[in-house]
């Protein structure tokens, strides 16, 4: 009686470790052959620069010896600005109040292109973990915005 019962989830299973199988051929398959196999592209369509402008402070203003950078640079990508979400991205990579001042701006189109500012919450990430905690907010909302508009970071 056990056997029968079971039965379906044996060939559910049989099942799977066949495609598991043949998934794992298709990668051999794809790693033999170089011209399959490509490098993620870190510098392609749709890739622009954002830029998280600073306080304005840094370490001298706190004792330390040298200045903030007036902004950090970081790549991301241009559908944020179609969707209206590069507010998410700079709140979610931006997320310090004490470095960034809650103006961001996105390159629109290839380098040197005109700059689109976005204004944004540096202080939005613990908001959301504080709120999510009372349960007064969703947890991940601005993470799960923000992820669809990154790319991949040479270096991370």
């Amino acid at each position: 009686k056990a056997q029968q019962l079971a039965e379906p989830y044996i060939e559910a299973s049989q099942k799977i470790n066949e495609k598991l199988q043949e998934l794992q051929k298709k990668r051999e398959k794809m790693s033999k052959n170089p011209k399959m196999v490509t490098d993620a592209e870190l510098a392609g369509a749709g890739r622009v620069q954002l830029r998280c402008f600073g306080t304005g402070g840094g370490a001298s203003e706190h004792g330390g010896g040298e200045a903030a950078a007036a902004y950090a640079e970081l790549a991301v990508n241009a559908s944020c600005i179609a969707a209206e979400e590069c507010h998410y991205v700079c709140s979610y990579l931006c997320s310090d109040p004490r470095q960034f001042n809650g103006t961001c701006a996105v390159a629109a189109g290839a380098a040197g292109g005109a700059l689109v500012y976005v204004p944004f919450d540096p202080d939005a990430l613990r908001m959301e973990a504080m709120l999510a905690q009372y349960r007064q907010a969703e947890p991940g909302l601005i993470e799960a915005k923000a992820v669809e508009h990154m790319v991949v970071l040479e270096g991370w």
